[in-house]
């Protein structure tokens, strides 16, 4: 992911921000207390152009794992073989609770704990629990999909 400069982070939020006298503090508020990535949460929420549906407990998703963590989920092709992998590389999760220190969720946090459909040995679907990186998560809108993914999780006992 591209690095991106204080600069051009202080121009993206100032051209956010409406303008009032307090304009350059509450930039500068920004930029000093957020972390990286509060700051990478914010600019997404700026700059993209459809509605930001904030994640939710229990919400079925896609999570890409990086190369390095497929192998963790079982083979590949066995996990298409199951339909629980898409062919370009998505698994079926279901978000369990963001990974912040408090006690509640939050649907901003930039990594969450998930279930993750994978598959044993034997080639049985199991549930691998992970905690992911939020850009990792891709939104799953198809209700048929979604509801698929359900009774999958519900199958293995995972209500949670």
């Amino acid at each position: 992911m591209a690095e991106i400069d204080e600069h051009t982070v202080r121009q993206i939020i100032n051209n956010n921000i409406r303008e009032q006298i307090n304009k350059k503090l509450v930039t500068d508020f920004l930029i000093n207390n957020l972390t990286d990535s509060q700051v990478s949460i914010l600019l997404r929420l700026l700059l993209i152009e459809e509605e930001y549906i904030p994640y939710k407990k229990r919400n079925i998703i896609y999570y890409q794992p990086s190369k390095y963590d497929k192998g963790t989920f079982g083979n590949e092709d066995k996990l298409i073989d199951l339909s629980i992998m898409t062919y370009d590389g998505y698994l079926y999760a279901k978000i369990l609770d963001s990974d912040n220190y408090g006690d509640d969720f939050n649907p901003y946090h930039h990594k969450f704990k998930v279930s993750v459909l994978g598959h044993d040995e034997k080639g049985n679907i199991i549930c691998i629990d992970a905690t992911i990186d939020a850009k990792e998560i891709k939104i799953i809108d198809d209700s048929k999909l979604i509801k698929y993914a359900n009774t999958i999780f519900k199958d293995l006992n995972i209500i949670r």
